[in-house]
């Protein structure tokens, strides 16, 4: 049973606005974004997920979201929400940290070295299989991202959008249960890769493997980590944000019913 949040007019404390367009759709449209609701349930083994979901219409597509180190803050949480809103997507985001959410973020930044690639993806695709049975798509943000790269190794999404994930493991996260991202890659032309050029976390030598290794790329010169998905922070950039979201959305694009 689904824990209920409140619909449509939920404003987390200390969430961010995300402006008319910014997430990829039409802002002129004459469609206008459907009411939804964000609800929390759990996987078996009590990792928290977060679900959104429109409401009165049909789903245009089931996603799964994989979060950065923040976690679930009140922006993630109405980025699940307006994603809802705006694209009629039903939407699975699992939390990165379980029973660690009370950590900051450099106490985050360490902790990733004792993840273990496998139990991750499976948490993907648990959160997955809330969703539906039938094909699923994926979205990562940062640490998200990285995991959305080597989730190029699972038939179960059948499309990836991985928003400056890091092409190689920190120095700090390289450990035994961790994989190298360029060598989890498979089926490539299911995967898109942003990323700024700014990014120091994803260097052009990186950016350049990516491409050679058949991911489709789209870059923004003047963009550095994290410039998409928040806009609290100091390195969002609108325009920029906008052109991602666009792409992510074609990307994740379908033959769906219309209402």
């Amino acid at each position: 049973m689904w824990d209920p949040m409140p619909d449509n007019d939920f404003r987390p404390a200390g969430a961010s606005s995300f402006a008319p367009g910014t997430l990829g759709e039409n802002p002129d449209r004459s469609r206008d974004p459907v009411r939804a609701r964000v609800t929390e349930t759990y996987l078996g083994d009590g990792t928290p997920v977060l679900m959104a979901e429109p409401l009165g219409v049909p789903a245009t597509r089931d996603v799964v979201l994989s979060a950065s180190l923040r976690g679930f803050t009140g922006m993630y949480t109405e980025l699940c929400l307006r994603l809802a809103q705006r694209h009629r997507w039903r939407i699975a985001a699992p939390e990165q940290f379980p029973g660690l959410q009370h950590l900051d973020e450099q106490a985050r930044t360490r902790q990733v070295a004792q993840f273990a690639d496998d139990a991750k993806l499976d948490a993907l695709e648990a959160a997955a299989s809330l969703l539906t049975s039938g094909p699923v798509a994926l979205i990562g943000f940062c640490l998200g991202g990285m995991y959305a790269l080597k989730a190029s190794g699972r038939p179960r999404f059948d499309r990836i959008v991985s928003f400056y994930g890091m092409v190689r493991l920190p120095e700090h996260w390289r450990a035994p249960g961790q994989a190298e991202p360029l060598t989890c890659l498979t089926r490539t032309e299911r995967v898109l890769a942003i990323a700024g050029e700014r990014d120091p976390l994803i260097p052009a030598e990186d950016l350049a493997q990516l491409r050679a290794s058949g991911v489709r790329t789209l870059t923004f010169p003047q963009a550095g980590h994290a410039f998409a998905h928040d806009p609290s922070l100091s390195s969002y950039r609108t325009a920029d944000a906008t052109t991602a979201w666009q792409a992510a959305v074609a990307q994740l694009s379908i033959e769906t019913k219309e209402d």
